[in-house]
């Protein structure tokens, strides 16, 4: 590679400290600099290049090749990546996993794909751990509709914002509530020509990213987020619900619950992922053993990746 002059050398840290120490987006970078967020995404990737940062990935786990066979072979799954655990807990256990579906997601897209991601604390792990500099031009679309909250994990538009920066592509939006009032006005909305739009481009995508949604108060995304009361919770699994897939409720075989909830959902549903090419599932903690046990069966999940006392206690399970 050619020699840097001072001034190109200067740009580079700059832009690279602003990133990565400072923590600003691609979009502030490019705004205080007055340059195009293209131009920030290609500087912190030559800054990569040229040696400028160096970043060093300090994988914390390994792999159990056998359990992710038996993933494999039970669920009929594409790939399954099963990480060590240290016992540290279940926030150390998400960043783990974060951590190994960022590195999925970059050996799996191409330049000029798109994804559809839905809200969650697995999804929101590996967003943060995608770094900029990697593959790029890779667009992102929101597979679920929005509530704006402080916490990231349950703003469907931040994280796909997020991620469509990191990845130098274009967002596609859905802007609509995840849930409707009653199944009626969730159809109406669905048909509205912005928001049809949004949903065919999750439809059309190359991969989704999901998490696995639990239906006890402390952990479900759907009433964390506010969406959802306690009680249509527990009306929910008084229907058989385990759990959830993009907010779509599943009982203990994989199959769809007849339920009022499930068809208030705006968004992608089970047999929209069934149909993406790439499905992949992030989860782990005991909590979401029961709904993941039951996401795999569903059959719309290609690639999981999980953990070691999760894959242990879902293989128990199916046993």
């Amino acid at each position: 590679m050619a020699s840097l002059d001072p001034r190109n050398h200067m740009l580079l840290a700059q832009v690279a400290h602003l990133y990565f120490e400072d923590q600003l987006t691609q979009s502030n970078i490019a705004q205080q600099l007055d340059i195009s967020r293209i131009k920030v995404h290609r500087l912190l990737k030559e800054a990569r290049d040229r040696g400028i940062v160096h970043i060093a990935v300090k994988w914390p786990h390994t792999r159990d090749a056998d359990l992710e066979a038996r993933l494999s072979e039970v669920f009929e799954l594409r790939e399954a990546v099963v990480v060590s655990s240290d016992g540290s807990g279940e926030t150390a256990a998400v960043s783990r996993l974060g951590l190994a579906g960022a590195r999925i997601l970059e050996q799996s897209l191409l330049p000029g794909q798109t994804m559809a991601v839905c809200l969650g604390r697995a999804t929101r792990a590996v967003i943060d751990a995608v770094q900029p500099g990697g593959v790029s031009g890779i667009n992102v679309v929101q597979a679920i509709g929005n509530r704006p909250l402080p916490d990231r994990d349950y703003d469907a538009s931040a994280l796909a914002g997020q991620l469509a920066e990191k990845f130098a592509g274009e967002v596609v939006f859905l802007r609509a509530p995840p849930l409707a009032d009653n199944p009626e006005a969730a159809a109406l909305i669905a048909e509205q020509r912005d928001i049809s739009s949004s949903l065919e481009a999750a439809r059309s995508a190359h991969l989704a990213l999901v998490g696995v949604g639990s239906l006890d108060l402390e952990s479900s995304a759907m009433f964390r987020s506010g969406a959802v009361t306690a009680e249509e919770l527990a009306d929910a699994r008084r229907c058989g619900a385990v759990g959830d897939l993009a907010w779509r409720l599943i009982d203990q075989r994989g199959d769809s619950v007849d339920c009022d909830l499930t068809d208030r959902v705006i968004g992608v549903s089970l047999h929209d992922l069934r149909a993406i090419p790439t499905t992949l599932a992030v989860a782990a903690g005991p909590a979401k053993v029961r709904p993941l046990r039951a996401v795999l069966r569903t059959k719309a999940i290609d690639i999981l990746c999980t953990d070691v006392p999760t894959a242990q206690a879902v293989l128990g399970h199916s046993q």
